[in-house]
Protein backbone atom coordinates (compact mmCIF):
# COMPACT_ATOMS: atom_id res chain seq x y z
CA UNK A 1 0.00 0.00 0.00
CA UNK A 2 1.81 3.49 -1.14
CA UNK A 3 1.83 5.77 1.56
CA UNK A 4 3.13 9.81 1.56
CA UNK A 5 5.99 9.66 3.32
CA UNK A 6 7.46 11.79 6.36
CA UNK A 7 9.43 14.61 4.21
CA UNK A 8 7.14 15.11 1.66
CA UNK A 9 6.91 18.32 0.49
CA UNK A 10 5.00 20.50 -1.66
CA UNK A 11 6.41 20.92 -5.36
CA UNK A 12 6.40 23.97 -7.84
CA UNK A 13 3.51 24.28 -9.61
CA UNK A 14 5.50 24.00 -12.60
CA UNK A 15 5.41 20.36 -11.66
CA UNK A 16 1.62 19.56 -12.04
CA UNK A 17 -1.32 22.63 -10.89
CA UNK A 18 0.24 25.07 -13.60
CA UNK A 19 -0.41 21.99 -16.40
CA UNK A 20 -3.55 21.15 -14.79
CA UNK A 21 -4.70 24.62 -14.93
CA UNK A 22 -3.95 24.61 -18.65
CA UNK A 23 -5.71 21.30 -19.43
CA UNK A 24 -9.08 22.59 -17.28
CA UNK A 25 -8.94 25.60 -19.68
CA UNK A 26 -9.17 22.99 -22.68
CA UNK A 27 -11.66 20.86 -20.83
CA UNK A 28 -14.07 23.59 -19.96
CA UNK A 29 -13.61 24.70 -23.80
CA UNK A 30 -13.87 21.08 -24.85
CA UNK A 31 -17.44 21.59 -22.29
CA UNK A 32 -18.51 24.19 -24.24
CA UNK A 33 -17.87 22.84 -27.70
CA UNK A 34 -19.72 20.03 -26.70
CA UNK A 35 -23.04 22.29 -25.46
CA UNK A 36 -22.81 23.65 -29.16
CA UNK A 37 -22.55 20.94 -31.41
CA UNK A 38 -24.53 17.81 -29.19
CA UNK A 39 -28.39 18.58 -28.06
CA UNK A 40 -28.92 17.87 -24.49
CA UNK A 41 -30.28 19.63 -21.06
CA UNK A 42 -27.17 20.00 -19.49
CA UNK A 43 -28.30 22.15 -16.82
CA UNK A 44 -30.85 19.04 -15.48
CA UNK A 45 -29.75 15.26 -14.11
CA UNK A 46 -28.24 12.56 -16.44
CA UNK A 47 -31.84 10.59 -15.49
CA UNK A 48 -33.68 13.91 -17.11
CA UNK A 49 -31.89 13.81 -20.43
CA UNK A 50 -34.22 12.72 -24.18
CA UNK A 51 -32.11 10.26 -25.40
CA UNK A 52 -28.91 7.44 -24.15
CA UNK A 53 -26.76 10.51 -26.56
CA UNK A 54 -27.31 13.26 -24.18
CA UNK A 55 -27.12 11.18 -20.75
CA UNK A 56 -23.77 10.76 -22.20
CA UNK A 57 -23.15 13.99 -23.42
CA UNK A 58 -23.77 15.02 -20.06
CA UNK A 59 -21.89 12.88 -18.00
CA UNK A 60 -18.71 13.95 -19.98
CA UNK A 61 -19.84 17.68 -19.80
CA UNK A 62 -20.06 17.11 -16.08
CA UNK A 63 -16.58 15.52 -15.73
CA UNK A 64 -14.55 17.78 -17.65
CA UNK A 65 -16.45 21.28 -16.66
CA UNK A 66 -15.18 21.57 -13.35
CA UNK A 67 -14.93 25.70 -12.86
CA UNK A 68 -14.90 25.37 -9.32
CA UNK A 69 -11.27 23.76 -9.28
CA UNK A 70 -9.92 27.23 -11.07
CA UNK A 71 -11.01 28.89 -8.01
CA UNK A 72 -9.19 26.32 -5.23
CA UNK A 73 -5.98 26.96 -7.58
CA UNK A 74 -6.32 30.59 -7.34
CA UNK A 75 -6.66 30.78 -3.57
CA UNK A 76 -3.96 28.31 -3.16
CA UNK A 77 -1.56 30.20 -5.67
CA UNK A 78 -2.66 33.69 -3.98
CA UNK A 79 -1.72 32.20 -0.61
CA UNK A 80 1.65 31.39 -2.15
CA UNK A 81 2.40 34.41 -3.09
CA UNK A 82 1.14 36.56 0.05
CA UNK A 83 3.88 34.06 1.90
CA UNK A 84 6.45 34.97 -0.29
CA UNK A 85 6.13 38.62 0.68
CA UNK A 86 5.98 38.67 4.56
CA UNK A 87 9.11 40.62 4.55
CA UNK A 88 6.86 43.73 2.59
CA UNK A 89 4.51 43.70 6.24
CA UNK A 90 0.69 43.91 6.30
CA UNK A 91 0.03 47.47 6.65
CA UNK A 92 -2.23 49.88 4.46
CA UNK A 93 1.12 49.61 1.62
CA UNK A 94 1.06 45.87 1.47
CA UNK A 95 -2.99 45.58 1.05
CA UNK A 96 -2.63 48.43 -1.74
CA UNK A 97 0.11 46.97 -3.54
CA UNK A 98 -1.38 43.71 -3.39
CA UNK A 99 -4.95 45.15 -4.74
CA UNK A 100 -2.82 47.27 -7.73
CA UNK A 101 -0.96 43.59 -8.70
CA UNK A 102 -4.09 41.80 -8.90
CA UNK A 103 -5.74 44.52 -11.21
CA UNK A 104 -2.42 44.59 -13.45
CA UNK A 105 -2.56 40.53 -13.97
CA UNK A 106 -5.86 40.57 -14.74
CA UNK A 107 -7.48 43.84 -16.60
CA UNK A 108 -5.13 44.21 -19.20
CA UNK A 109 -5.56 41.31 -20.76
CA UNK A 110 -9.06 41.41 -19.95
CA UNK A 111 -9.79 44.91 -21.79
CA UNK A 112 -7.61 43.81 -24.70
CA UNK A 113 -10.11 40.55 -24.95
CA UNK A 114 -12.96 42.58 -24.80
CA UNK A 115 -12.13 44.46 -27.02
CA UNK A 116 -11.07 41.29 -29.37
CA UNK A 117 -15.17 40.16 -28.69
CA UNK A 118 -16.40 43.51 -29.84
CA UNK A 119 -14.55 43.30 -32.92
CA UNK A 120 -15.41 39.99 -33.60
CA UNK A 121 -19.25 40.89 -32.89
CA UNK A 122 -18.80 43.85 -35.65
CA UNK A 123 -17.75 41.67 -38.40
CA UNK A 124 -19.89 38.37 -37.67
CA UNK A 125 -22.78 39.00 -34.93
CA UNK A 126 -23.61 42.54 -35.09
CA UNK A 127 -26.48 43.62 -37.88
CA UNK A 128 -27.21 39.72 -38.57
CA UNK A 129 -30.31 38.38 -38.99
CA UNK A 130 -31.04 35.39 -36.53
CA UNK A 131 -30.92 32.28 -37.17
CA UNK A 132 -33.84 30.05 -36.97
CA UNK A 133 -33.87 27.92 -34.06
CA UNK A 134 -34.39 24.50 -35.60
CA UNK A 135 -30.61 24.58 -37.02
CA UNK A 136 -29.27 24.56 -33.29
CA UNK A 137 -29.57 21.88 -30.55
CA UNK A 138 -31.27 22.79 -27.47
CA UNK A 139 -29.15 22.47 -24.98
CA UNK A 140 -30.65 23.38 -21.58
CA UNK A 141 -29.85 27.13 -21.21
CA UNK A 142 -32.14 29.48 -23.16
CA UNK A 143 -29.28 32.19 -23.35
CA UNK A 144 -27.09 30.20 -25.95
CA UNK A 145 -29.87 30.73 -28.54
CA UNK A 146 -29.57 34.85 -27.98
CA UNK A 147 -25.92 33.86 -27.51
CA UNK A 148 -25.26 32.48 -30.67
CA UNK A 149 -27.62 35.29 -32.39
CA UNK A 150 -25.73 38.02 -30.78
CA UNK A 151 -28.40 39.29 -29.12
CA UNK A 152 -26.54 41.32 -27.21
CA UNK A 153 -24.85 43.07 -29.75
CA UNK A 154 -27.98 43.74 -31.52
CA UNK A 155 -28.11 47.09 -30.78
CA UNK A 156 -25.15 47.70 -29.24
CA UNK A 157 -25.30 49.66 -25.93
CA UNK A 158 -23.20 52.01 -24.27
CA UNK A 159 -24.15 50.37 -20.96
CA UNK A 160 -23.70 46.82 -21.79
CA UNK A 161 -20.30 48.04 -22.88
CA UNK A 162 -19.44 49.89 -19.82
CA UNK A 163 -20.34 46.99 -17.58
CA UNK A 164 -18.21 44.61 -19.60
CA UNK A 165 -15.58 46.85 -19.77
CA UNK A 166 -15.30 47.02 -15.52
CA UNK A 167 -15.73 43.26 -15.45
CA UNK A 168 -19.69 44.03 -13.44
CA UNK A 169 -20.88 42.32 -16.50
CA UNK A 170 -20.06 38.77 -18.56
CA UNK A 171 -23.08 39.95 -21.33
CA UNK A 172 -20.61 40.28 -24.54
CA UNK A 173 -18.13 37.04 -22.83
CA UNK A 174 -20.13 34.53 -20.96
CA UNK A 175 -17.30 32.91 -18.97
CA UNK A 176 -16.22 36.46 -17.67
CA UNK A 177 -18.90 35.12 -14.99
CA UNK A 178 -15.61 33.83 -13.72
CA UNK A 179 -12.86 36.84 -13.53
CA UNK A 180 -15.97 38.30 -11.61
CA UNK A 181 -16.03 35.99 -8.76
CA UNK A 182 -12.36 36.67 -8.25
CA UNK A 183 -12.38 40.08 -8.99
CA UNK A 184 -15.25 40.08 -6.24
CA UNK A 185 -12.96 37.64 -3.41
CA UNK A 186 -9.38 39.33 -3.84
CA UNK A 187 -10.00 42.42 -1.53
CA UNK A 188 -11.10 39.48 1.42
CA UNK A 189 -8.19 36.98 0.37
CA UNK A 190 -5.24 39.07 2.43
CA UNK A 191 -7.51 38.35 5.48
CA UNK A 192 -8.07 34.67 4.45
CA UNK A 193 -5.00 34.38 4.14
CA UNK A 194 -4.30 35.47 7.76
CA UNK A 195 -6.61 33.37 9.09
CA UNK A 196 -5.46 29.69 7.15
CA UNK A 197 -1.50 30.63 8.00
CA UNK A 198 -2.84 30.73 11.94
CA UNK A 199 -2.72 27.40 11.34
CA UNK A 200 -5.54 26.81 14.10
CA UNK A 201 -7.99 23.82 13.09
CA UNK A 202 -10.62 25.87 14.92
CA UNK A 203 -10.12 29.11 13.09
CA UNK A 204 -10.37 26.88 9.99
CA UNK A 205 -13.72 25.17 10.85
CA UNK A 206 -15.16 28.26 11.81
CA UNK A 207 -14.21 29.94 8.58
CA UNK A 208 -15.27 27.81 6.59
CA UNK A 209 -18.21 27.44 7.98
CA UNK A 210 -19.13 30.60 8.15
CA UNK A 211 -18.66 31.19 4.31
CA UNK A 212 -20.76 27.89 3.02
CA UNK A 213 -23.31 29.27 5.35
CA UNK A 214 -22.69 32.50 3.65
CA UNK A 215 -23.10 30.67 -0.21
CA UNK A 216 -25.92 28.56 0.98
CA UNK A 217 -27.98 31.79 2.58
CA UNK A 218 -27.06 34.15 -1.01
CA UNK A 219 -26.85 31.20 -3.59
CA UNK A 220 -28.17 34.08 -6.20
CA UNK A 221 -25.42 36.19 -5.74
CA UNK A 222 -22.41 35.31 -7.79
CA UNK A 223 -20.24 38.02 -5.61
CA UNK A 224 -19.98 35.42 -2.72
CA UNK A 225 -21.31 32.18 -3.83
CA UNK A 226 -17.73 30.99 -4.11
CA UNK A 227 -15.80 32.37 -1.57
CA UNK A 228 -15.19 29.36 0.66
CA UNK A 229 -13.23 27.80 -2.27
CA UNK A 230 -10.86 30.24 -2.35
CA UNK A 231 -10.39 29.46 1.49
CA UNK A 232 -9.83 26.28 0.33
CA UNK A 233 -7.30 26.73 -1.75
CA UNK A 234 -5.54 28.61 0.89
CA UNK A 235 -5.99 25.38 2.72
CA UNK A 236 -3.91 23.27 0.86
CA UNK A 237 -0.83 24.40 1.88
CA UNK A 238 -1.42 24.08 5.60
CA UNK A 239 -4.16 21.15 5.46
CA UNK A 240 -3.41 19.42 2.51
CA UNK A 241 -0.74 17.43 2.79
CA UNK A 242 -2.82 15.32 6.37
CA UNK A 243 -5.40 15.02 3.85
CA UNK A 244 -3.53 13.33 1.20
CA UNK A 245 -1.73 10.80 3.79
CA UNK A 246 -4.91 9.81 4.80
CA UNK A 247 -7.07 9.62 1.33
CA UNK A 248 -4.06 7.72 0.04
CA UNK A 249 -3.47 5.32 2.57
CA UNK A 250 -7.47 4.77 2.28
CA UNK A 251 -6.95 4.05 -1.59
CA UNK A 252 -4.09 2.24 -1.52
CA UNK A 253 -2.26 4.66 -3.85
CA UNK A 254 -2.35 8.38 -4.74
CA UNK A 255 -3.48 7.44 -8.37
CA UNK A 256 -6.57 5.60 -6.85
CA UNK A 257 -7.16 8.41 -4.74
CA UNK A 258 -7.22 10.83 -7.33
CA UNK A 259 -9.21 8.45 -8.99
CA UNK A 260 -12.00 8.48 -6.33
CA UNK A 261 -12.19 12.34 -5.89
CA UNK A 262 -12.92 12.78 -10.01
CA UNK A 263 -15.59 10.04 -9.36
CA UNK A 264 -16.95 12.33 -6.68
CA UNK A 265 -17.12 15.08 -9.51
CA UNK A 266 -18.54 12.34 -11.71
CA UNK A 267 -21.28 11.89 -9.15
CA UNK A 268 -22.85 14.91 -9.52
CA UNK A 269 -24.46 14.50 -13.05
CA UNK A 270 -27.01 12.92 -11.37
CA UNK A 271 -27.92 15.91 -10.03
CA UNK A 272 -29.25 19.06 -11.80
CA UNK A 273 -26.49 21.53 -12.37
CA UNK A 274 -27.61 24.26 -10.21
CA UNK A 275 -27.59 23.05 -6.57
CA UNK A 276 -25.98 23.53 -3.29
CA UNK A 277 -25.22 19.58 -3.37
CA UNK A 278 -23.36 19.84 -6.20
CA UNK A 279 -21.37 22.70 -5.24
CA UNK A 280 -20.27 21.13 -1.85
CA UNK A 281 -19.65 17.89 -3.78
CA UNK A 282 -17.40 19.76 -6.12
CA UNK A 283 -15.34 21.47 -3.78
CA UNK A 284 -14.38 18.65 -1.41
CA UNK A 285 -13.41 17.13 -4.81
CA UNK A 286 -11.54 19.86 -5.60
CA UNK A 287 -9.43 20.47 -2.53
CA UNK A 288 -8.66 16.82 -3.27
CA UNK A 289 -6.68 17.12 -6.43
CA UNK A 290 -4.82 19.58 -6.18
CA UNK A 291 -4.01 18.29 -2.63
CA UNK A 292 -2.66 15.25 -4.21
CA UNK A 293 -0.33 17.46 -7.25
CA UNK A 294 0.91 19.38 -4.26
CA UNK A 295 2.00 17.02 -1.95
CA UNK A 296 2.55 13.78 -4.11
CA UNK A 297 4.65 12.01 -1.68
CA UNK A 298 7.17 9.66 -3.23
CA UNK A 299 4.82 7.88 -5.42
CA UNK A 300 5.15 10.75 -7.56
CA UNK A 301 2.00 9.46 -10.38
CA UNK A 302 1.46 12.66 -11.83
CA UNK A 303 4.99 13.16 -13.42
CA UNK A 304 3.18 13.48 -16.97
CA UNK A 305 1.95 16.47 -15.90
CA UNK A 306 5.78 18.02 -15.92
CA UNK A 307 6.29 18.62 -19.87
CA UNK A 308 7.15 21.73 -21.42
CA UNK A 309 4.04 21.90 -23.55
CA UNK A 310 1.60 21.55 -20.87
CA UNK A 311 3.41 23.95 -18.86
CA UNK A 312 3.44 26.41 -22.17
CA UNK A 313 -0.28 25.50 -22.05
CA UNK A 314 -0.80 26.30 -18.40
CA UNK A 315 1.14 29.93 -18.99
CA UNK A 316 -1.49 30.48 -22.04
CA UNK A 317 -4.66 29.35 -20.04
CA UNK A 318 -6.06 32.39 -19.37
CA UNK A 319 -5.71 34.63 -22.45
CA UNK A 320 -7.37 31.48 -23.88
CA UNK A 321 -10.17 30.99 -21.45
CA UNK A 322 -10.88 34.81 -22.60
CA UNK A 323 -10.71 34.28 -26.01
CA UNK A 324 -12.03 30.94 -26.84
CA UNK A 325 -16.01 31.61 -26.21
CA UNK A 326 -16.50 34.06 -28.76
CA UNK A 327 -14.07 32.21 -31.23
CA UNK A 328 -16.08 29.33 -30.80
CA UNK A 329 -19.87 31.45 -31.24
CA UNK A 330 -19.12 33.13 -34.16
CA UNK A 331 -17.64 29.59 -36.19
CA UNK A 332 -20.85 27.60 -34.37
CA UNK A 333 -23.38 30.99 -36.02
CA UNK A 334 -21.60 30.25 -39.25
CA UNK A 335 -21.88 26.33 -38.90
CA UNK A 336 -25.35 26.62 -38.02
CA UNK A 337 -26.05 29.59 -41.29
CA UNK A 338 -24.72 27.26 -43.66
CA UNK A 339 -27.34 24.42 -42.07
CA UNK A 340 -24.91 21.63 -41.00
CA UNK A 341 -25.08 18.71 -38.43
CA UNK A 342 -27.98 17.55 -39.79
CA UNK A 343 -27.93 13.83 -38.26
CA UNK A 344 -25.57 12.41 -35.37
CA UNK A 345 -22.93 11.61 -37.67
CA UNK A 346 -22.78 14.85 -38.90
CA UNK A 347 -22.77 16.27 -35.49
CA UNK A 348 -19.93 14.46 -34.24
CA UNK A 349 -17.71 15.21 -37.26
CA UNK A 350 -18.26 19.38 -36.41
CA UNK A 351 -18.29 18.68 -32.76
CA UNK A 352 -14.36 17.26 -33.43
CA UNK A 353 -13.43 20.18 -36.72
CA UNK A 354 -15.06 23.05 -34.38
CA UNK A 355 -12.79 21.50 -31.37
CA UNK A 356 -9.81 21.54 -33.46
CA UNK A 357 -9.74 24.60 -35.51
CA UNK A 358 -11.13 26.79 -32.49
CA UNK A 359 -8.41 25.54 -29.81
CA UNK A 360 -5.39 26.51 -32.71
CA UNK A 361 -7.05 29.39 -33.51
CA UNK A 362 -7.67 30.49 -29.33
CA UNK A 363 -4.36 29.05 -28.71
CA UNK A 364 -2.25 31.66 -31.24
CA UNK A 365 -3.94 34.44 -30.07
CA UNK A 366 -3.35 33.08 -26.47
CA UNK A 367 0.62 33.25 -27.12
CA UNK A 368 0.18 36.81 -28.17
CA UNK A 369 -1.66 38.25 -26.01
CA UNK A 370 0.18 36.19 -22.88
CA UNK A 371 3.81 37.68 -24.51
CA UNK A 372 2.45 41.27 -25.13
CA UNK A 373 -0.15 42.20 -22.69
CA UNK A 374 0.34 39.87 -19.83
CA UNK A 375 4.33 39.49 -19.46
CA UNK A 376 4.67 43.20 -19.53
CA UNK A 377 2.10 43.96 -16.67
CA UNK A 378 3.00 40.73 -14.63
CA UNK A 379 6.90 42.81 -14.98
CA UNK A 380 5.37 45.68 -13.83
CA UNK A 381 3.11 44.32 -10.93
CA UNK A 382 6.24 42.85 -9.76
CA UNK A 383 7.91 46.51 -9.14
CA UNK A 384 5.74 47.38 -6.61
CA UNK A 385 7.43 44.79 -4.43
CA UNK A 386 9.98 47.41 -3.38
CA UNK A 387 7.81 50.03 -2.82
CA UNK A 388 5.40 48.12 -0.51
CA UNK A 389 8.13 46.87 1.98
CA UNK A 390 7.98 49.99 5.15
CA UNK A 391 11.88 50.01 5.27
CA UNK A 392 13.69 51.25 2.56
CA UNK A 393 15.78 48.81 0.43
CA UNK A 394 15.43 45.51 0.08
CA UNK A 395 15.84 42.69 2.80
CA UNK A 396 19.52 40.86 2.15
CA UNK A 397 19.05 37.65 -0.15
CA UNK A 398 19.68 34.57 1.51
CA UNK A 399 19.88 31.00 -0.53
CA UNK A 400 16.27 30.80 -0.17
CA UNK A 401 15.57 34.01 -0.90
CA UNK A 402 17.33 33.91 -3.94
CA UNK A 403 15.06 30.74 -5.07
CA UNK A 404 12.00 32.31 -3.94
CA UNK A 405 12.76 35.54 -5.62
CA UNK A 406 11.20 34.64 -9.32
CA UNK A 407 7.75 33.17 -8.36
CA UNK A 408 5.98 30.16 -10.22
CA UNK A 409 3.32 31.17 -12.51
CA UNK A 410 -0.20 31.46 -10.50
CA UNK A 411 -2.83 28.67 -10.86
CA UNK A 412 -5.46 29.96 -12.02
CA UNK A 413 -8.00 30.87 -14.48
CA UNK A 414 -6.80 34.15 -13.89
CA UNK A 415 -3.66 33.92 -14.45
CA UNK A 416 -0.26 34.21 -12.75
CA UNK A 417 0.62 36.27 -9.44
Amino acid sequence: MATISAPARATGFATGVLSLRGLLALTVATAHTLGFTIPADYSASVFDQPNLLASIAKTIGTAINVPLLFFVISGLSIARSLDRKQDQGHGPRAYVTFIVRRALRLYPAYIVATVGVLGFAWMFLIGRPPLNPSRFPSMGYDFLADWLNGAVFNPLKARSVIANFAGLSWSMNLVIWSLYVEVCAVPLLPLFHGVARRKNIGADVLTLAALVLLSMSLWNVMAVRYLFAFYLGMLVQTRGRHWTRELVRRAGGASTAMAWAWSAVLSTCLLPTDLPACLLIQSVAAFAIISLLVWPGDEHPFGCLDRRWMHWNGRLSYSFYLWHYIILTVTMRTAYAADVAANLPQRLTLFAGIELLTFATALAVAQLSYSYVEEPFIRWGRRLDGWARPEAGRPPRTAFAARSASPPHNASPQGAD
